[in-house]
């Protein structure tokens, strides 16, 4: 039940502030360490957690830009989705 409960809270935390959880132990990531603007289609973000210290990073597709449209790095995900970290 436990690990429920930490996965819903994560899942409301990205959509409703748009702050990942970390992908490795689910704990709050408050701000990326750094941001980046791509080609002017899309935004990288990296993030660190404190709780873990595990490093992942983040790819959100500008609005102007369809989505799907351009190729995906490794690692990272589209629309702010995290994935795991090595």
């Amino acid at each position: 039940m436990t690990i429920r409960t930490t996965t819903l809270k994560a899942q409301a935390r990205t959509q409703f502030f748009g702050m990942p959880a970390c992908p490795r132990c689910g704990g709050a990531v408050l701000a990326p360490t750094a941001s980046a603007l791509v080609n002017g289609d899309a935004i990288h973000h990296q993030w660190s957690c404190e709780d873990c210290a595990c490093e992942f990073s983040t790819v959100i597709a500008l609005a102007s830009h369809p989505a799907g449209s351009f190729e995906q790095e490794p690692r990272r995900a589209r629309n702010g989705e995290a994935l795991c970290c090595a």
